[in-house]
Formats: C-alpha cells, sequence, structure tokens
C-alpha cells in the first residue's frame, strides 16, 4: 500500500458515519467492529461511537451490580443479550427483571451445589 492509499484509507476511516439506533440521527460511528461476529457487525452499521460509550459505561455497572465475570460462558450471555436489549431490543428495564430473577436462580443453584 503506498502513501496515498494509506492516506485515503484513514480519511475513509474516518468518515464512517451510522444512522444510531440509539440517537436517531446520522453520527461518527466506531472504526471497526467491535467483535468479529454477527452481531459486532450489526453495532459497525448501527451504533454511534457516543452509544457505545454509553453501552461500556452501562455495562460495567451490570459487571458490578450483578457481580457478572465475563470469563464465565453463562456471564458472557447475559451480557450480549443486555447488549441487545440496550442497542435493538425493547429496553433494559424489562431485560434487568429477568436478569435479576436469572442471576438469583443462578445463584441459590450454586448454592445448592456447594452444600
Amino acid at each position: 500500500m503506498n502513501r496515498m492509499e494509506l492516506c485515503d484509507n484513514q480519511k475513509n476511516m474516518a468518515e464512517h458515519t451510522v444512522f444510531c439506533v440509539k440517537f436517531q440521527r446520522q453520527m461518527p460511528g466506531l472504526p471497526e467492529p467491535p467483535f468479529d461476529s454477527e452481531l459486532g457487525q450489526k453495532i459497525y452499521e448501527n451504533v454511534s461511537q457516543q452509544a457505545w460509550a454509553q453501552w461500556t459505561e452501562h455495562c460495567k455497572m451490570l459487571l458490578n451490580e450483578y457481580r457478572l465475570n465475563p470469563a464465565r460462558k453463562q456471564d458472557q450471555e447475559v451480557i450480549v443479550h443486555q447488549m441487545e436489549q440496550f442497542f435493538f431490543g425493547e429496553g433494559v428495564e424489562k431485560f434487568r427483571r429477568r436478569t435479576k430473577l436469572f442471576l438469583i436462580f443462578a445463584s441459590s443453584h450454586s448454592s445448592q451445589k456447594r452444600a
């Protein structure tokens, strides 16, 4: 790749804009998909940098509030589902109620295993 192509490529990356699903307006998009999956591509095409920053803050709260461990498969599923709800779903509150019940169930189930 020569210098001109490199500059054009960087210019195209800087110009990536999306119609943000969260803010309902055209905004700067992420520089690349956040992860290599269909959901990652969907986020890249529909979520602004500002909305992604809001998600990362919200995710930190979820990790702390529900004591989620991103290394556990079960918790990863909760996080991904919460992310889908945050950007594309019916809203966080409905899922928070289900998540709370799920975590209560999971917690009581793991307590029973220890006993």
